[in-house]
This record gives structure tokens, sequence and C-alpha cells, in this order.
């Protein structure tokens, strides 16, 4: 049975850790099998626990809805909101004068989205549904006076943000030093760390609603070479790409495709 990433298991009120760290836990805590080290387990905490402030500030926020293919925030706006993804998979893009288009970021349930626009005030890239989209949208202004009024939710902002940032980074070393096959096995294994540290799939198989010429966009590769790339990695036995259903049959295996940039963060 096919795990849908849309699939309702994000009850707020759920979080992934029964229970806060306690203080006098220094030691350092690796994630295993993820692409991120974080240090302290307070650190943890913040990235991962739903009791956490900021999820409470969404609580609040109007709930919305999007089919596949809206463009929920547009490059430019100038008063965009944060959103949190409740259900659904969406990215953020941009486009070339010429029609060319880069998706920057790929974003599913339990991410935030446009956190820059707390300081920004304008939206420099736009968000799309890839999927019937449920989300919370919060004015920035609103989000910016609950970071004036309670550091807690400032810091728990940050961590998102630091999340962001070094998905982002990663994605930037993948595009200008992997060859086809490890970008693509890179993705590919990243797709199924976050889905699962996130809670939402219990196996190597899931939905998943990007295109091939989305991944393509994302990827910085034609469509044609995705398909032959998939074609390779499934020729190795290393995972299956089919009528956007992903079936990993050999997670270490992938992992090792994907080369250095996961050894490097795996250390």
């Amino acid at each position: 049975m096919v795990a849908q990433i849309t699939s309702a298991r994000l009850r707020p009120d759920e979080p992934i850790h029964k229970n806060e760290p306690t203080k006098t836990r220094t030691a350092v805590q690796r994630r295993t099998n993820g692409p991120m080290t974080y240090g302290p387990s307070r650190a943890e905490y913040l990235l991962t626990d739903r009791r956490t402030p900021l999820r409470g500030v969404f609580t609040e926020a109007i709930g919305r809805t999007a089919q596949r293919g809206d463009i929920v925030i547009r490059a430019g706006d100038s008063a965009p909101p944060i959103l949190h993804i409740q259900r659904g998979v969406a990215f953020s893009s941009h486009t070339l004068p010429d029609g060319r288009r880069a998706i920057t970021d790929v974003l599913l349930p339990t991410d935030f989205v446009g956190i820059e626009h707390v300081v920004t005030g304008r939206a420099s890239a736009e968000t799309t549904a890839a999927s019937p989209l449920g989300y919370k949208a919060l004015p920035a202004s609103a989000l910016r006076q609950r970071c004036i009024a309670d550091p807690k939710v400032a810091l728990r902002l940050l961590a998102a943000l630091s999340e962001q940032t070094g998905r982002r980074d990663r994605h930037a070393l993948a595009l200008s030093r992997l060859d086809a096959r490890e970008r693509l096995a890179d993705f590919i294994i990243g797709m199924y760390d976050r889905l699962r540290r996130a809670g939402l799939i219990g196996r190597a198989t899931f939905n998943f609603p990007l295109t091939q010429d989305q991944i393509a966009d994302h990827l910085g590769m034609t469509t044609v070479h995705v398909s032959r790339t998939c074609k390779r990695l499934r020729e190795e036995r290393l995972v299956t790409v089919d009528r956007q259903i992903i079936i990993i049959t050999d997670a270490d295996g992938l992992r090792e495709a994907a080369g250095e940039l996961q050894r490097s963060m795996a250390r």
C-alpha cells in the first residue's frame, strides 16, 4: 500500500517527541540517516516538537486550501503572508524572462513558507501547489508582533529559517558539484528522510506529486535526462519512480549512489 503524503497525520496536539528533552542532556545529538546534524538537544526540540510557540501562533491563523497548480504566493507581492502547510506539497520557484523556471525548494507538510517575509515585506519567489494543498496563512505583520512580544516565538522562527537555509544550501551544493545520477539519488533519499522525520510515512514507498518536468526544474536537468536517470536507478534496483509513486528498494544503495554529499552530511 502506497503511503500518501497528503494523509491526515498532522494533528497539532500530537508532538513527534512526546516529552521535551531534559535540561541536563548536553551531549551532541545526531539525526541518523538525515542530511543535517543539530547540536544541543534544545535545537532538536525547537525544530521538531509541535507544542512549540510558533505552531501555537498558527493555530489562530486562517485555514485555506488550494488546488494543484494554484499560485498561493506570487513573486513581487507587497504584503505576502507566512504559511504553515498542513497537507499536500508545494514548491517555491523563480522564472526568468525567457520562461525558464528554477524550483528552489520543495515544501512538505509541517514546513513553514515565507519566513523571510517577516522582515522583507515582499515575496521574492513564487509558491505553487504541486498537489491539493491545505495550509494556514498568517500576515507577516502579525507574526512580527508575536516575535517582539515572545522571544520563544522568535527563537523557533530562527530555528525554522536555519533549517530552510541549510536545505537550500545543500541543494545549491548538489547542483554545482553532483552529476545527474548523484543529484537525483540525493533528491529522492532527501525527500524520503524529510517525510520520515516529519512522521508522514513509515515505509520506503510513498506518493510524490511532482512531475518529471518539475523535478527537472528543481535539479537543473532536462526532462529527458531525468527520465533516463530514473531508468538507470531502476535498472540498478535502487528506486522506482512511476506515475508519481516512489518505491525505494535499496535505501543504503541509494545513499551510496548520492555520493560524497550524502557521506559528508552523515559524518
